[in-house]
């Protein structure tokens, strides 16, 4: 098999790593590798974070060290100022795109660091992260996501983590609606898993859950999904107003 696709399809998230420092020449060829991503002008920065109390601060697991990928309009804008000319920050589709220019450079870091045998594993609320006085971030540069890197202290789950089928995720030339024995079939597995854990809940924590409507595992799944967004929103939006978007203001 192709070795790209081959490591592509090992990927496992790893949460426990040694305290080993990477390799500087290492860490150099996945930083290398993050700026191939595909980009107009390279409208992000990484930050990598080494230093032990910072690390500590944001990182929910130990680890030698986080990259940080953030959409980065302020050295942009110091470099359109310099012709006396403004870039337009504050727009929807500007917002999408610089997004993908971040997250896709940090998903080529995530590819060139497994290729090395080192483990890494996503933080998902980094974009609602309070980062900006801990970093120094300017204004104009948003955090868009954040990982974590380091030499593996578990072996990684032998099997995959379940992925629901090509059938569900693709289509050609258009949509098709999914019918209700396809969806229990695809997503099943994620249903007993909701159920479990739900069920294992104290009697009491799961009255105080049926008073507010949620009866069953997939209910007791979206409820938290919802708290935690409320948690991280508000976070998410002023990152954005630092970032010179105000999704307020758009029509």
């Amino acid at each position: 098999m192709n070795q790209v696709i081959e490591s592509l399809l090992s990927h496992r998230t790893i949460r426990s790593f040694r305290p080993d420092p990477i390799d500087e020449e290492e860490l150099d060829a996945i930083l290398e590798a993050g700026t191939r991503a595909a980009t107009h002008f390279q409208p992000y920065s990484f930050l990598v974070i080494d230093d032990a109390d910072l690390l500590s601060a944001i990182a929910p697991y130990p680890a030698p060290l986080a990259i940080l990928a953030t959409v980065d309009l302020h050295r942009f804008q110091q470099y359109m100022a310099l012709h006396d000319a403004e870039y337009p920050i504050d727009s929807a589709m500007n917002l999408f795109l610089r997004y993908w220019d971040a997250v896709l450079a940090l998903q080529n870091v995530v590819v060139a660091a497994e290729s090395l045998g080192l483990g890494t594993v996503y933080i998902g609320d980094a974009p609602g992260m309070d980062l900006h006085e801990k970093l120094g971030l300017p204004e104009n540069v948003l955090p868009a996501g954040l990982v974590l890197v380091g030499h593996p202290a578990q072996e990684p789950p032998k099997e995959p983590r379940y992925r629901v089928p090509l059938e569900a995720v693709v289509h050609r030339n258009r949509y098709i609606e999914p019918t209700a024995d396809q969806l229990e079939s695809w997503y099943g597995r994620y249903g007993e898993t909701f159920d479990e854990r739900y069920d294992g809940l104290p009697e009491d924590e799961r009255a105080v859950l049926t008073d507010q409507g949620v009866r069953n595992g997939v209910q007791h799944f979206c409820h938290n999904v919802a708290n935690f967004y409320r948690g991280v929103d508000k976070g998410v939006v002023e990152n954005l107003r630092r970032g010179g978007f105000h999704i307020n203001d758009w029509a």
